[in-house]
């Protein structure tokens, strides 16, 4: 009796041992996702921007509204286009691991005009 439920036990484990070893691929679940809340500037839209000869009024026709603007204590003005992207994923394994991470990274591109000419061109 006892020999027996000993090989009943041990082929009982080897079973779910077999089964976990092959189903782990049909028990996985993943989802990722991104977004963006305000203004991104493009990397080729800021190379259309060349201090000293672009103009204030062509910036703000292509960027659009800025995020905010600061009058600057030497006339000029400091106009900000800032956005954040938000990435989220979250994965899970059938009854043993589930987990989600979010990823904030904020941008803002501040341009520097004075007498209608951009003055400078920053990124953060």
């Amino acid at each position: 009796m006892k020999v027996r439920s000993i090989a009943l036990v041990c082929v009982g484990v080897a079973g779910i041992v077999g089964v976990l070893g092959v189903l782990p691929g049909c028990l996985i679940a993943s989802n990722r996702s991104a977004s963006v809340t305000g203004r991104e500037v493009s990397s080729a839209e800021l190379d259309s921007i060349r201090p000293g000869v672009t103009t204030e009024a062509d910036v703000l026709t292509r960027l659009g509204a800025p995020t905010t603007t600061t009058q600057l204590s030497d006339g000029g003005k400091l106009h900000t286009w800032s956005a954040t992207t938000t990435e989220r994923s979250s994965g899970a394994v059938f009854l043993i691991f589930a987990g989600t991470s979010e990823k904030n990274t904020m941008r803002s591109v501040n341009i520097s005009c004075k007498d209608g000419l951009v003055t400078a061109v920053q990124v953060k």
